[in-house]
């Protein structure tokens, strides 16, 4: 008996040695992504601005917003430049450090056309006037909205509107993150976010982990997180009433596993992401960190999808790429070549077609 009992023992040891903690992160209905139904061969353009700097690209109407580490440009769809906005100071009408462009919010009201940006460590949402400036060559910079919301607790802060923002709130540890929405002067976790909060790091040097980019669009009311660090995407409405993950593979990858990974080995996965009403894009760099910064893997792919999950097309540019936007009027996708550091355009027809299919 004792002998019979040594060997069960031992059964389970080695059953538990084999076995493997698996800890995913998603949200809603996860929807797997085999392959795109269309592969788009892109067909580069004549037409490119070169600025030193640049961190994302924003359309809006005619215009190109550019954002760069210290300030905006804002140029016309012809090229022309009106020349920068927005500063780093101590002034009213300064900021502590330049929102994307991706991450701010256009809206027009009346003949004028606002952007809505955070200055979170002051606890404000400010307002520019774009118009103003573009026809009059005045910067008009504003307050919008202040609450101590936005102060300390706040890592990412995205504007919907001017009353309304979608924030991602650290834990009193900074291990995990919540996300919550702001309307109506309150504060309110996202229904159905919580179990994307589930997870958290053994400390706050791994937060970093965690890190998305995220971008919402107005009229879709949806809001688009690229991870940083693993092969998903999460879709959904700031009211919880959609939402989806999305994962290009057969399997998420394992939270534990990427926790466990040294820096340099740690995925190099989606870079940034923008938004339009019938879908949204996005860019995998698919390297390591390591490999990604030695320039070893620099190929990029353009992931497009529409605000269900289904996969419409995809491209691949043999660079990096950190930000892209579309114009649906002029037909053209707009890049930014990190390695370049320029603003590459190229024939959206395609890509235009298979969003609207």
């Amino acid at each position: 008996m004792n002998k019979f009992l040594a060997i069960f023992a031992l059964l389970l040891m080695c059953g538990s040695c084999g076995s493997k903690e698996v800890r995913n992160i998603s949200a809603g209905d996860v929807v797997f992504v085999d392959e795109f139904p269309t592969d788009v061969d892109l067909k580069e353009l004549d037409f490119t601005i070169d600025e030193i700097g640049l961190r994302s690209v924003k359309v809006v109407d005619s215009l190109i917003v550019l954002a760069h580490s210290s300030f905006w440009t804002i140029h016309s769809d012809t090229g022309k430049s009106y020349g920068k906005c927005l500063g780093i100071g101590q002034g009213p009408a300064e900021f502590n450090y330049i929102p994307t462009s991706t991450a701010s919010a256009f809206i027009t009201y009346g003949d004028t056309l606002y952007s809505y940006l955070n200055n979170c460590p002051r606890g404000k949402i400010m307002r520019l006037n774009v118009t103003k400036l573009v026809n009059d060559g005045i910067e008009d910079v504003a307050t919008q909205l202040e609450t101590d919301v936005l102060k300390s607790i706040s890592w990412q802060v995205t504007p919907c509107d001017s009353s309304r923002f979608i924030l991602a709130m650290p834990n009193k540890l900074y291990t995990g993150f919540t996300r919550q929405l702001f309307a109506n002067g309150e504060l309110k976790e996202i229904p159905g976010t919580e179990t994307l909060s589930e997870f958290t790091v053994e400390d706050e040097s791994k937060i970093n982990m965690l890190a998305k980019t995220q971008v919402y669009n107005p009229d879709a009311d949806m809001m688009v997180e690229a991870m940083c660090s693993f092969n998903q995407l999460h879709v959904y409405a700031p009211d919880g009433s959609r939402m989806k993950t999305i994962c290009v593979g057969k399997k998420l990858d394992n939270a534990i596993d990427v926790a466990n990974t040294s820096r340099p080995m740690c995925p190099e996965a989606y870079k940034s992401a923008a938004a339009w009403p019938t879908g949204f894009g996005a860019v995998y760099a698919g390297a390591t960190r390591m490999s990604y910064q030695m320039g070893t893997n620099t190929d990029s792919d353009l992931q497009f999808f529409d605000w269900d999950g289904n996969p419409k097309c995809k491209a691949v540019l043999p660079y990096k790429v950190r930000s892209i936007d579309i114009d649906f009027n002029k037909k053209r996708l707009y890049v930014i070549d990190e390695e370049e550091d320029c603003l590459r355009t190229y024939d959206a027809t395609e890509i235009i077609n298979a969003l609207n299919s």
